[in-house]
């Protein structure tokens, strides 16, 4: 392979308009509008991720327990790629969004969870 073809395969990629436009219209049917309540915020979140890996899309960072450290609330954002059916282990970028993700503990055990694309 040419190492121009190279770096133009491992070039981020964008995110359709539309494919984002469906992925929020799901979070919203899924709760994660705020509206819904979850036990854990990593629930919520784990939900977002359902529904991104559902449409092609995984995490381009590592998800490790601390980003939920705040027991009470808590934002932060996670970057994303697009699923290489041709090889799995070479996720494709993505330049123009990411994961955003917030929580806030409204009564024990019920937290709200607010996820939309960047």
């Amino acid at each position: 392979m040419r190492i121009s073809q190279y770096l133009k395969r491992i070039a981020a990629v964008k995110l359709p308009s539309n494919l984002k436009n469906k992925i929020s219209k799901e979070f919203t049917k899924a709760g994660l509008d705020g509206n819904g309540r979850f036990a854990k915020p990593q629930h919520g979140t784990m939900k977002a991720f359902d529904i991104l890996g559902a449409n092609g899309i995984e995490m381009d960072d590592v998800m490790t327990a601390d980003r939920f450290r705040d027991k009470e609330s808590g934002r932060f954002n996670v970057h994303l790629a697009m699923i290489n059916k041709e090889d799995s282990f070479s996720p494709e970028s993505i330049s123009n969004s990411m994961l955003s993700v917030s929580y806030y503990q409204v009564a024990p055990n019920k937290y709200e969870v607010l996820v939309y694309l960047t």
